[in-house]
């Protein structure tokens, strides 16, 4: 029973009986409706339907099941609270749905990035679109081999048009690179953390009993996985079976350090696991400078308008070296070496040397880049603020970029 919904259902063992039985439920609802002055599906347009599930290859016919009198529509799919079912529950037809709803949200970030702050565009994503593709993510997480060939790629790249439309970086920048610049983590990876905490709640009781009874007897608190492959070896006669939500959960569970399966809480769990997938998001210290925040992001994710960055992305460059002829134009020789930006550097060393209070010459040059682009985790928030402040003053005025 839902808010403006009912659903009946059937295991068929035998097609004449389950039609039997069907009809026979149906049949005392529809007396209960005329008792009590009630009336089901007043609107041809929301007729009963019914869905029949199966992955044989050659279905069998099944008997019709009829509702106030009226044959029940026979359909492919049908969307139960959220979730498109499918006949095969192969759950294409939900993803693909979830990723027509995404695009759309990904289409607002892209207009809104013009004038809001990448720490905006990225709690937009997170509240507005990411949970298309959470919403029943730990059910069709590796359920069908076919799907997971090309719908979660497919999946995968709307994440990574929308992690370039928080940044402003651009199409064809490493994935790695860029999620390590958010702080996001591989849909994947985040649809296996998601189906684990599930497990653990099932775990912990913490959802209704028939949930907890499906897990194999003992075997699941057992952490010698030589012992609990016996088990494993036993359901997984099929791909597709072992990848269902029960049975895989148990072989990842057998995988997961002692430490973390022996976690209490749910937050103690949810922490440890998520260091696993999630890396730790790179700070832009609340600086309000749209534009210099996406250049900034360009040399941190190294594909920007540097030469060596177009050349080794084959993007319309044929040389990476300067055109000052002293080196490959990359991040330490635009930012450290470069002869044509000798005086804007200048300004900005004596910036960045006053704000640490020490000098930054003794620095190598890799130690010196790091920290004009990423500022450093070992001092506070308004000394790294003035040093990507600084960063982003000396790019605008070398107007190399312009």
């Amino acid at each position: 029973l839902f808010a403006d919904d009912t659903s009946l259902f059937t295991v068929v063992y035998d097609e004449e009986i389950a039609a039997d039985q069907l009809n026979k439920d149906l049949k005392i609802i529809s007396e209960w409706a005329y008792q009590w002055k009630m009336q089901f599906n007043p609107d041809v347009t929301k007729q009963a339907i019914q869905v029949i599930f199966s992955q044989k290859k050659v279905k069998p016919e099944h008997p019709l099941v009829y509702f106030n009198e009226s044959p029940v529509i026979i359909k492919e799919e049908q969307k139960h609270i959220g979730m498109i079912l499918d006949s095969g529950l192969n759950f294409r037809s939900h993803v693909r749905a979830k990723i027509i709803s995404a695009k759309r949200g990904i289409g607002v970030i892209r207009y809104l990035s013009k004038y809001v702050t990448r720490d905006v565009l990225d709690q937009m994503y997170k509240l507005y679109v990411r949970p298309h593709f959470d919403y029943g993510d730990i059910i069709y997480h590796k359920y069908d081999p076919d799907m997971n060939l090309e719908l979660t790629k497919k999946l995968e790249s709307i994440q990574y048009s929308a992690a370039l439309a928080v940044s402003g970086a651009w199409r064809g920048t490493n994935k790695s690179k860029l999620y390590e610049e958010l702080g996001w983590e591989y849909l994947y990876h985040r649809r296996w953390y998601r189906r684990l905490i599930h497990f653990f709640k099932v775990r912990q009781k913490q959802f209704p009993l028939y949930l907890y009874n499906l897990i194999p007897p003992e075997r699941h608190v057992d952490y010698n996985l030589r012992r609990s492959n016996v088990f494993e070896q036993r359901i997984e006669r099929t791909a597709r079976f072992s990848n269902t939500y029960i049975q895989n959960c148990v072989k990842e569970w057998n995988l997961l350090d002692i430490s973390i399966r022996s976690c209490q809480t749910i937050s103690e769990f949810k922490r440890k696991l998520i260091q696993w997938v999630r890396p730790p998001k790179r700070s832009i210290f609340n600086i309000y400078n749209l534009k210099g925040i996406k250049l900034l992001t360009q040399l941190r994710v190294e594909f920007s308008d540097l030469r060596n960055h177009r050349y080794r992305h084959n993007f319309n460059c044929a040389n990476p070296s300067c055109s000052c002829k002293t080196g490959i134009e990359d991040n330490e020789h635009f930012l450290l070496h470069c002869p044509r930006f000798s005086s804007q550097r200048r300004v900005l060393f004596d910036l960045v040397s006053k704000s640490v209070n020490i000098d930054i010459m003794r620095l190598s040059s890799r130690e010196l880049c790091h920290l004009l682009l990423y500022g450093n985790s070992d001092i506070n928030i308004v000394t790294n603020r003035a040093i990507i402040e600084s960063t982003l003053s000396y790019i605008k005025n070398t107007k190399r970029f312009k």
